[in-house]
């Protein structure tokens, strides 16, 4: 989160001049953001290199009422 607070410096300077930084620099945080996302969303493989399942987001759970009209279809 370091990059917001140089963001906000690079912008609040009397007057800002680093406009184009400040974008760049926005730009790497989101894109540091959605890799961090990424990686905890992908399972890790494991010791024998086997990837595992992924997770439903139902795992545990009933399934939604659409999946339960259509197994009974």
């Amino acid at each position: 989160m370091y990059a917001v607070g140089i963001v906000v410096n690079l912008l609040t300077d009397d007057p800002p001049e680093y406009y184009d930084i400040a974008l760049r620099d926005f730009g790497l945080m989101l894109g540091a953001l959605t890799l961090g996302r990424l990686a905890w969303a992908v399972p890790r493989r494991q010791p024998g290199g086997a990837v595992p399942q992924l997770r439903s987001r139902h795992a545990g759970r009933a399934p939604p009422r659409a999946a339960q009209a259509a197994r009974r279809r």
